[in-house]
């Protein structure tokens, strides 16, 4: 299910996935990747209460790139720990 939200930053996002909340600025990024494409941005989070997500974040803006990315909609997944891991480590290998 997707979420629209809006925002001055990115580093201002706020997700929230399964009623668990992802305050981008907050969280330790496991993997980012950015399309040169499309203006979208895929994340695995760790949370600082020890939860993890794979996020699909993408802007209502046709400019790529993460500094532009202030309205979107996202889409999230809770995931478990090996599965962050294993999913950061593919994404670094690209």
């Amino acid at each position: 299910m997707t979420t629209e939200f809006e925002c001055t930053s990115f580093d201002e996002l706020v997700l929230i996935i399964k009623d668990i909340e992802f305050k981008y600025s907050e969280c330790k990024v496991m993997s980012e990747r950015e399309s040169k494409r499309f203006p979208h941005v895929e994340l695995i989070l760790k949370s600082p209460c020890g939860h993890f997500a794979e996020v699909l974040v993408s802007s209502h803006d046709s400019e790529v790139g993460k500094s532009n990315i202030v309205r979107g909609e996202y889409d999230g997944l809770l995931i478990d720990e090996d599965v962050a891991l294993s999913l950061a480590k593919l994404a670094k290998s690209y």
